[in-house]
């Protein structure tokens, strides 16, 4: 292609006329639609889990795949989907490998991973005799380079960073009331379990190496000793939040740094109703998913509160997600 002098001015010029005619075809967004990536998931993106602890074909018809959404809610693409006999339920990122996502896969229970910059590069992370409980629920990967898994409604059980992983015998299994919801990866090398049994349905802070070091009581809140917890999301400014999902609940709760109540952050069941999820973005807001609505709401932070960003959904792509039991934003 001749791109002497005169060349290169067409088509600069053309360049310049093609794009500030976008405006007024309707188009204001073609052309950084053409230019992001489609493929692979990029700092931003959100990551969501459509599964559970049902088959495809019985309600509430979970996917059992991960959605890749770009930042601004619209959908990217399908970065894994397991076998029609396969469930799936919770996702965590390596802590020791960034391009990495981890995710529990039940039938032939394990823990598989995949690139995120490579997503059809994927295999075994973690598969072990001691894997089999019903159903293969949570994970999250440590600091210390461990994994602790869910590996059934009641159990919890480690592997260390070792490829293979070997599995931990020290303080793990550890043995809670159903139903463990989400195990979440926390500051100063812990990590908190969330079950929806026991009284009160406290959700329990370990250390790394499996120490109870606190629990987050939810007794000052409208719910107080059976909230049915179901996820906590540590704040970059360190505070906590906690999702709350009994018929008093419906709710996103907020903590300070040290566990202390601060006040309900989040309630609105018009929109949110069976929170299963929360995630923080980049910008500082929260993606808080319902496996009701089968949506993601955006929440901003403003002081001790949340307010819903829009008048819609989010996320709200039922082809794609249905029965949305975790969230994550790639960092």
């Amino acid at each position: 292609m001749d791109l002497s002098r005169p060349h290169r001015r067409h088509l600069l010029v053309a360049i310049f006329v093609a794009v500030t005619l976008l405006p007024a075809c309707g188009q204001k967004k073609f052309l950084s639609d053409v230019l992001r990536s489609t493929v692979g998931a990029t700092s931003g993106d959100v990551l969501v889990l459509s599964g559970g602890t049902v088959a495809r074909t019985a309600t509430p018809f979970p996917l059992h795949q991960i959605a890749d959404f770009y930042s601004d809610g619209t959908f990217k693409s399908v970065l894994r989907s397991v076998s029609s006999t396969e469930f799936m339920m919770g996702m965590s990122f390596d802590f020791s490998n960034p391009d990495r996502l981890l995710y529990t896969v039940d039938t032939t229970d394990r823990v598989e991973r995949l690139s995120l910059s490579s997503p059809t590069i994927y295999g075994n992370r973690i598969i072990d005799a001691n894997l089999s409980g019903n159903t293969m629920r949570a994970l999250a990967s440590l600091s210390d380079g461990g994994t602790v898994v869910a590996e059934s409604t009641t159990s919890i059980e480690k592997y260390d960073g070792s490829d293979p992983a070997v599995r931990v015998t020290t303080n793990f299994p550890i043995t809670l009331t159903a139903n463990i919801m989400k195990l979440r990866k926390i500051s100063g090398d812990r990590f908190v379990a969330v079950t929806t049994g026991g009284t009160p349905d406290s959700p329990r802070v370990y250390t790394n190496s499996g120490v109870l070091s606190t629990t987050i009581s939810l007794a000052a809140t409208s719910c107080t000793t059976n909230c049915d917890p179901s996820d906590v999301l540590e704040l970059s400014d360190g505070r906590f939040l906690v999702s709350t999902t009994n018929a008093s609940g419906n709710a996103i709760e907020l903590f300070s740094s040290s566990f202390a109540y601060v006040g309900q952050f989040f309630k609105d069941t018009t929109v949110l109703q069976g929170i299963s999820a929360l995630a923080q973005m980049g910008d500082g807001s929260i993606v808080a998913c319902s496996t009701t609505f089968n949506t993601c709401e955006k929440i901003q932070i403003v002081g001790n509160t949340g307010v819903r960003v829009g008048s819609h959904a989010f996320i709200d792509a039922a082809s794609v997600m249905r029965q949305p039991t975790d969230v994550l934003v790639v960092p």
